[in-house]
């Protein structure tokens, strides 16, 4: 399935899965539930994901430059192909693994709006958090990573996070 050049309403209370779909120049306009099913994959292509709730116990692929925006991301993996960028805005994402790169080259992940990625694993490529905006990591760790940007990186009381190989210019640290 893709859905392509398109404007598309998920409503209140309504599941819609996306099983080895792509979403190419479309916003979904999410009020329910997104889920994609393990051993599947969605592939977004300069999509936007807006709202409710993205139930992902396969994968999520960004594949050209993309935006997932006031969701709740329950997340099993999440792949940042080399060269493109994933945006954040009011978005959490909540466990599994967010691989940030392709081969050898990495890809970015720009926060600008605040955003946490809690319990999850960051591996590789570049996280970019724009000044006035926070990115919560309770619980994650992250690997490889060069952090830049003038935001915060908050951890919350009681909640570590691991950092392995990470290069950090800007911004600040709040616990």
């Amino acid at each position: 399935v893709t859905v392509a050049n398109n404007l598309t309403t998920i409503d209140d209370g309504v599941t819609l899965t996306l099983d080895d779909a792509m979403i190419a120049n479309g916003t979904i306009i999410n009020n329910g539930i997104i889920e994609v099913d393990a051993l599947k994959t969605l592939y977004l292509q300069s999509a936007t994901l807006s709202g409710g709730t993205i139930a992902n116990a396969g994968a999520v692929a960004i594949t050209i430059d993309s935006t997932i925006e006031n969701a709740i991301f329950n997340n099993t993996q999440l792949k940042v192909t080399g060269f493109e960028t994933l945006t954040l805005s009011g978005t959490k994402v909540t466990g599994g693994n967010i691989d940030n790169f392709s081969n050898i080259v990495g890809g970015t992940i720009h926060v600008t709006g605040d955003s946490a990625i809690n319990g999850a694993t960051l591996n590789q490529g570049q996280l970019t958090v724009e000044a006035g905006s926070t990115l919560t990591l309770d619980g994650a760790t992250v690997t490889g990573t060069t952090i830049t940007g003038n935001g915060t990186i908050k951890v919350d009381a009681t909640n570590t996070l691991k950092l392995n190989g990470v290069a950090l210019d800007g911004g600040a640290i709040a616990n």
